[in-house]
């Protein structure tokens, strides 16, 4: 699952417009550094775990890199909020790909997006929780 463009650039509200070798870029999943605070909820069991803030460091189209005070399970998914500034709230699914200390009691976390939708997370949230 990626990211639209246009979500992709509204989630990091970059000015526009882009050139070319940049858009061809990002369509092949290149990262872009970002400094974004998110809210995730682990999924397990079919149920919402509790839910954490963590620190986005890198987006991409199709997936994220994002610092956890706690480690994440490998394969392990998650809800994801993603932050808006206009239009609907993005919720995504992602799945854990690589957990590795960061220091500190922090953890370094990859992922990649499975699915999306569009709404207040309450309301999707506990559509996505059967995916786990």
């Amino acid at each position: 699952m990626h990211l639209t463009r246009e979500r992709f650039f509204e989630i990091l509200d970059a000015p526009r417009p882009f050139s070319e070798a940049r858009l061809h870029d990002l369509r092949q999943d290149r990262r872009v550094p970002v400094d974004l605070t998110a809210e995730i909820v682990p999924l397990e069991y079919g149920l919402p775990g509790t839910p954490t803030h963590v620190q986005i460091t890198e987006l991409s189209a199709g997936g994220i890199s994002l610092v956890s005070p706690v480690p994440r399970p490998l394969g392990g998914r998650f809800a994801l909020k993603l932050p808006s500034n206009s239009g609907p709230q993005l919720v995504v699914v992602c799945e854990i790909r690589h957990c590795r200390l960061a220091g500190r009691g922090s953890f370094h976390v990859g992922a990649v997006f499975l699915r999306s939708a569009e709404g207040e997370f309450d309301e999707v949230l506990p559509a996505f929780a059967s995916l786990a």
